[in-house]
């Protein structure tokens, strides 16, 4: 019998994020094994997604998304720690980030 390679999983996938601390930009980046439905998102330090900044489709390979310290309706926000949210296929990878002004 043919032996197949194993299918990668989104498991091993890292969230990285430069410079961080950060202002006036952040930008994260992760490589996708396989094409997937992604979500990347920030949340404040009480836990409220203040800005989307992928939702969708994702083609494997790397990718990079810049956040610019602002919340969804281009407010700019206080300095301190946010979480980046990378979630994809059923496994979620997590990232602070501290916005410093």
């Amino acid at each position: 019998t043919a032996s197949s390679a194993p299918v990668p999983t989104i498991a091993s996938v890292t969230l990285d994020a430069y410079p961080n601390p950060f202002n006036p930009t952040v930008e994260f980046s992760f490589e996708l094994p396989r094409t997937e439905t992604v979500q990347l998102a920030v949340y404040d330090p009480r836990g409220r997604c203040v800005s989307v900044l992928h939702e969708g489709i994702a083609a494997a390979g790397p990718l990079r998304f810049t956040w610019d310290g602002r919340d969804t309706a281009g407010r700019a926000l206080p300095s301190g720690v946010y979480l980046a949210r990378l979630v994809a296929a059923d496994a979620t990878t997590l990232r602070k980030v501290v916005l410093a002004k």
